[in-house]
Order: structure tokens, then sequence, then C-alpha cells
């Protein structure tokens, strides 16, 4: 005898208190089946609530289903050829790590194929170069004993609220940078990439994308150094090739003269989309509202909040 679900057996309950007959609990079961959403699966069969084939349209989802199919086992066959979803699962482990599998959910497959205007080919190359990278930098395993000198300087940080599109933010003042170390450098901002991304719920809300704010006021040439403009591409890189359609919109604040010779350098390499999101704030601090709720922004940047990152807190939280 098949087990009933709860949904199912309210409906035998409520049939035996009205008197219907079998025949109307039938129909009424129907009813309720075709009511009840069904939930997508990722490719290790996380349940997600957010329905990302809506947003797209008839061709994109034929696009994203052909290039799902890129990255499944090629003999994995049927559900019932393997047996059972577990087989499947064993066949994806054989092909890629837990870190990778971990990695390849449908809106990370949805960012790569915008990230190369849903050509499957580019987004192909351009993905599997980022599994390749995860295994060899390994961001899910920086410590905050592993960049804690760069922590110390207080220069990037993930604020403790969202923007009003449920974003999180990240503030970044590279004044404070006093660091030499080039590839510390770079595994400080992927620690609070990492950081910043773990706040997110695009299961729940679809919302995979960030928020940053950037000032460069009291930067002198210290920071605008050939080492530290090196330090920047190293970093512009990291952020093209493995976190491709995360930027929601970044705020450049108070920017030196010298900022702008390297930005008409970067200008021919960044994407349009991206480009897009990127504005300049001088003295319209106001501009900053139609995003971020006051209360979310600094005092510094005309908002409402106190909250003032502390490296010794940081670290008792650790």
């Amino acid at each position: 005898e098949r087990m009933k679900t709860e949904e199912e057996e309210k409906v035998v309950v409520d049939d035996k208190l009205s008197g219907s007959s079998n025949s109307s609990t039938t129909s009424e079961k129907k009813k309720r089946k075709k009511k009840k959403k069904k939930k997508s699966k990722g490719v290790k069969g996380g349940e997600i609530k957010f329905d990302y084939m809506a947003t797209l349209t008839e061709e994109q989802q034929e696009i994203f289903k052909e290039f799902k199919q890129r990255f499944e086992p090629t003999n994995k066959g049927s559900s019932e050829v393997a047996g059972s979803e577990q087989n499947i699962d064993e066949e994806y482990k054989n092909e890629f790590t837990d870190r990778q599998l971990a990695y390849l959910t449908p809106f990370t497959f949805l960012r790569y194929l915008r990230a190369r205007e849903w050509d499957q080919d580019a987004a192909e190359k351009l993905l599997r170069g980022t599994l390749d990278w995860l295994e060899e930098f390994r961001p899910d395993e920086i410590t905050f004993e592993d960049v804690e000198s760069e922590v110390a300087q207080e220069k990037m940080y993930v604020f403790p609220g969202f923007d009003k599109f449920q974003r999180p933010i990240i503030y970044m003042k590279p004044r404070n940078d006093t660091g030499t170390d080039r590839e510390l450098k770079l595994k400080y901002l992927v620690y609070v990439l990492e950081q910043a991304i773990a706040k997110l719920n695009p299961n729940e809300n679809g919302v995979d994308k960030l928020c940053l704010m950037i000032d460069f006021g009291g930067t002198g040439m210290k920071q605008s150094s050939v080492s530290n403009i090196q330090v920047s591409l190293d970093c512009l890189k990291v952020l093209q090739d493995h976190y491709p359609e995360r930027l929601g919109v970044a705020f450049m604040m108070n920017t030196p003269w010298v900022f702008g010779m390297f930005w008409k350098c970067i200008t021919p390499f960044l994407p349009e989309e991206t480009l897009k999101k990127i504005i300049f704030v001088e003295k319209n601090l106001d501009l900053i509202q139609e995003t971020i709720d006051k209360q979310n922004i600094e005092k510094d940047y005309g908002g409402d909040s106190d909250y003032k990152f502390s490296f010794e807190e940081e670290k008792e939280r650790q």
C-alpha cells in the first residue's frame, strides 16, 4: 500500500467528515496536485524555490538546458538506466570534486552564460577555467588567520546590512591599504567576496549580486604606485574570470586625478554591461540612497549608520 502524503491524508479526512464519495476524493486530489508547484533541483539535488526559468526567454531556456548538459556525466543516461538518483550523484562525484559540485548550481550556469552573452562555447571555457581555479586557489579554505594582517588595515569589509535589492554591501577604503604582499592582497579580496556571497540566498529570492561602496578619499601616490596598480589588475582579472556577473552596482567616491588615468587604461577591457553598473559619485551623495537605505549607509556618505568596522571586534568573532 502506497504511502499517503500529508496533503492527501487531509483530503481523505475532510471527505469522510463531509460524506463525499471516493470519486470526489480522487477529483479533489487531482486539483490539489495541479495547484502544487513543482520545485526545481540543482545539480546536486538541492531544492530551489525561486523560479529562475521564468526570468528567461524561451530561447534562453533552451540554451540554459543545453549548457547545463555540458557539465553532466556523458555516461549518465536516464534515471532509469542509472538505477537511482544516488547513482547519478556518484557519477557526478567521479567527474567533479565536492568543491566544484557545490559551485555548479543553476545560478552559476546563468551567470556565466550572461557574462558571455549566451555564447555556450565561451561560457563553458570561462566556467571550466573557474572550476580549475577553485581547486588551485581553494577560496573556501581561506581563514581569518591567513589574511589577519590585511583585515587589520580595515580597508575592506562586508557591511552588516543589505541594499534595497537584498544585495550584500562591501565597503572598500584604499587609503587604509598599507600592505606590500601582492598575493596576500588578492587572497584577502577573495576572502571578503566569499564572505559577502555567503550572505546571499538565491534559492529563495534569485539575488546573486553584490553592491560595492569604494571610497578613494585620502589616497596618495603610495596607493597609486605601479605595484598597487598591478594588484588592481590582478584583482580585476579574478573578478572577471571567476566572479562574473556578481557586480550589481559599484559606487566610486572621491576618485583622485591619478585614478582617471588608470580608468582610461582599463575601460576598453571592461564589458559594456559592467561599465553601466559603475557609478561615479562626487558631491551628490543622494544618488546612493536610490540604491541603499540610509540606515545601511555610513554617515561619511550621507547615511545614518554609525557602524564602524573594527579589526579587534572582527578578531573576537572568529
